[in-house]
């Protein structure tokens, strides 16, 4: 099932945020721009700088990390 919906900047950053990047593409220059792994504790941080970047930018990393988990 698919929705049309309208999302905002904030909305974007929370789609982000709440996403992460598989292995495979943690080094893609768009995502290591934007984030860290963190060993220790076996995760994904993202960069607080995200709302400065565009709507296009935001849904780019999240495509990007939807796709990688495919």
């Amino acid at each position: 099932m698919k929705m049309l919906i309208e999302l905002d900047k904030e909305d974007l950053v929370a789609l982000v945020k709440g996403s992460s990047p598989n292995s495979s593409i943690m080094s893609h220059p768009i995502i290591k721009e934007h984030g860290t792994f963190n060993g220790s504790q076996d995760r994904w941080d993202w960069d607080y700088k995200l709302s400065n970047l565009t709507e296009e930018q935001l849904l780019t990393i999240y495509s990007m990390c939807k796709q990688s988990w495919k």
